[in-house]
């Protein structure tokens, strides 16, 4: 169909490929647990902003972003990854939804 029509899934892709690549080059656990966290408060904010349209594309990102990771660390952090990952993406849709920190569309 082309990419107009399968973006999501792209997106999604490049989240996995990213998550894997993050946790293999991460030298300790607290990097990898860092950068779920910050992911989630990524995932947050862009749930904010489409918060009138479709979520499965962001929802299928975030879930490919969270197995990449788990894959890449090799199956050993796998509760604690998912809770930051979900703990990340609660507080940063409550802190852009509270304006505790300010958005600024380009």
């Amino acid at each position: 169909m082309g990419l107009l029509y399968d973006w999501p899934e792209t997106i999604a892709a490049i989240m996995m490929i990213i998550g894997i690549l993050t946790a293999i080059f991460s030298p300790n656990k607290y990097v990898i647990m860092a950068s779920a966290f910050i992911a989630g408060l990524i995932f947050g904010r862009v749930l904010l902003r489409q918060k009138n349209s479709s979520k499965v594309p962001l929802f299928i990102s975030s879930a490919l972003f969270l197995f990449g990771i788990i894959i890449g660390s090799r199956i050993q952090y796998g509760k604690e990854l998912s809770m930051l990952l979900a703990i990340g993406i609660i507080t940063g849709f409550y802190a852009h939804n509270k304006e505790i920190i300010e958005s600024v569309d380009f």
